[in-house]
């Protein structure tokens, strides 16, 4: 038997605004809703999931714009945006092993062709072209821990046997001499400096985050796009609030 608990705000006999909803299974969404669905910003439970918990927007139901899934059957995060339920467009992906990806994703897969990045804990990074769970396919640029560079056309799977089709090897070891005497910049400095270049090439806008927030937020306080009457409408719904709380 499916047996729900709502408890929250209705409309038309509809659910609507901010509510809690406890399914059978032990999920539990809390956010908004429109017209009995989720939709606009909320955050689900997954009880059935050893409690892996998503952040973000929602449309029918559905995981839709900017949010942030915690996997704990994978022990994976995933912050970026979605589109039907599926990881779609620009997003970061951290494994259980502590390994940062950030990469294009299409219907819950990085897709082919696009570049990304991977940075592992051990010290090792590669930017360019991917494929599905993370292949390396294709132009660009690998780091290995020990200072090493290769810049080339790869294929194969991080972690696992990487194939070098063509590349060109260097080293980030640096004597920079000066007249008062030899300097060493050390490699975990300029792997830095590279990767400050790199990261959040492939992650989401600042602007394109939280969408929903703002969305719920405007409507609360009766914005119509007329910013002059905005303002006005707007310290209108404060005031009024507030005086009625008192």
């Amino acid at each position: 038997e499916d047996r729900k608990k709502y408890i929250g705000d209705f409309s038309k006999g509809s659910m609507d605004g901010q509510g809690e909803m406890k399914y059978s299974n032990g999920d539990v969404y809390d956010g908004h809703w429109s017209e009995g669905k989720r939709n606009g910003y909320g955050t689900l439970e997954e009880a059935s999931r050893k409690n892996s918990k998503y952040s973000g927007g929602w449309k029918d139901n559905k995981r839709n714009g900017y949010g942030i899934y915690d996997d704990r059957m994978k022990h994976e995060r995933y912050l970026g945006m979605w589109l039907d339920g599926q990881k779609y467009g620009p997003g970061i992906m951290v494994t259980s092993s502590g390994t940062y990806c950030e990469g294009t994703f299409i219907n819950g897969m990085i897709s082919s062709g696009n570049d990304g990045l991977i940075l592992d804990p051990n010290g090792s990074s590669y930017m360019g072209k991917l494929g599905p769970d993370f292949r390396l396919a294709g132009k660009g640029i690998l780091t290995l821990n020990n200072g090493v560079v290769i810049d080339g056309s790869f294929t194969g799977q991080w972690h696992g046997n990487i194939e070098i089709q063509r590349g060109t090897f260097n080293s980030l070891r640096q004597r920079l001499n000066t007249n008062s005497g030899s300097m060493m910049t050390s490699i975990s400095e300029l792997q830095v400096a590279k990767l400050d270049r790199r990261i959040g090439t492939c992650t989401v806008l600042a602007s394109n985050k939280w969408q929903p927030i703002y969305e719920e937020c405007e409507t609360m306080l009766g914005f119509s796009g007329n910013a002059a009457s905005d303002v006005i409408t707007a310290w209108s719904r404060i005031a009024s609030g507030a005086f009625d709380n008192r």
